[in-house]
């Protein structure tokens, strides 16, 4: 049986001997990739942590743009409120509408507008986070600036078109604020 098993070595020693050449430069090949594969995640790792680190540094910038927009905001409001049309609003604190104030609410159907998207207005004065009377009532005049790009206020903007009124964004932010603070208990 010995001689059997040797004279099949001796018989086939070149194939056996391609064989595990074979096997063993498969390993390697296997090794190798893996090893190229392994580097290129590792690459990828560092990839994804220089890009948590520049998303983190954007959050701070863009936190920093939000606080520049609500001082440019409140400027704007401050430069309206000095215009303060006297024949729509009343100025005392708080600010509150007068009889042309709501008339100018009826006859833009501003009413009507907010009315239908009520929760539009007091979702956007919610997700400012409005702590106090006057957050609230600045809150509810910046809610009329940024949803005017909504369909829904295209009677209203066509209204202030064909009849200008200095005060417009104050006065609809003043009725928002009334209803907000009514329906809020505030």
């Amino acid at each position: 049986m010995e001689n059997t098993i040797l004279d099949f070595l001796k018989d086939y020693w070149a194939i056996i001997t391609s064989l595990i050449l074979g096997a063993l430069w498969l390993v390697e090949l296997g090794k190798s990739r893996l090893s190229k594969r392994v580097e290129n995640i590792e690459k990828d790792v560092k990839k994804i942590d220089k890009i948590e680190i520049q998303v983190e540094d954007i959050k701070k910038d863009i936190e920093v743009i939000k606080n520049n927009l609500k001082i440019i905001e409140h400027a704007i409001i401050k430069c309206d409120a000095i215009q303060i049309n006297s024949e729509a609003l009343r100025a005392c604190s708080p600010l509150n509408l007068t009889e042309k104030g709501l008339e100018i609410i009826k006859n833009s159907k501003f009413e009507e507008v907010f009315k239908e998207n009520r929760k539009d207005f007091f979702d956007f004065i919610d997700n400012q986070k409005a702590e106090n009377s006057l957050d609230i009532e600045s809150a509810a005049i910046r809610s009329i600036l940024f949803l005017m790009n909504k369909e829904y206020f295209n009677s209203v903007k066509e209204y202030f078109y064909n009849f200008p009124n200095e005060s417009m964004w104050i006065v609809l932010g003043i009725y928002v604020r009334d209803y907000y603070m009514k329906e809020r208990g505030k």
